[in-house]
């Protein structure tokens, strides 16, 4: 008998992968119809059936496994197209000292007018 872990040992992003599922993605990635990542994606999730209760392709999902499928050596993806986008700091977060801009201006210590 079968352990569950034979049967579906890829689990990425709360979806387990059975063998020909990781089958079909490979066959996708290496298609040359699809030469971003992100026409891959779509591509899985409709091959897959990958979608919300709303019936909308899981997109951000499916493009989080392939990237950690990828860095396992699972599966192969083209070199993204363009740079990944570093997330902005909250407006509240202090700047980190070494990148904080030093003024030749005096620093004001009162804002009374005289």
């Amino acid at each position: 008998m079968q352990t569950r872990a034979e049967v579906t040992p890829f689990r990425y992003c709360g979806r387990s992968f059975t063998h020909a599922e990781i089958e079909t993605i490979r066959g996708i990635s290496e298609d040359p119809r699809y030469a971003t990542r992100a026409e891959i994606t779509r591509a899985v999730c409709a091959a897959l059936a990958w979608v919300k209760p709303d019936g909308l392709p899981k997109v951000v999902s499916c493009h989080v496994a392939l990237q950690r499928m990828e860095a396992h050596g699972v599966i192969w993806l083209p070199l993204p197209t363009r740079e990944a986008v570093r997330p902005r700091p909250h407006p509240g977060t202090p700047r980190p000292a070494s990148r904080r801009r030093r003024s030749s201006a005096p620093a004001v210590t009162s804002r009374r007018c005289v």
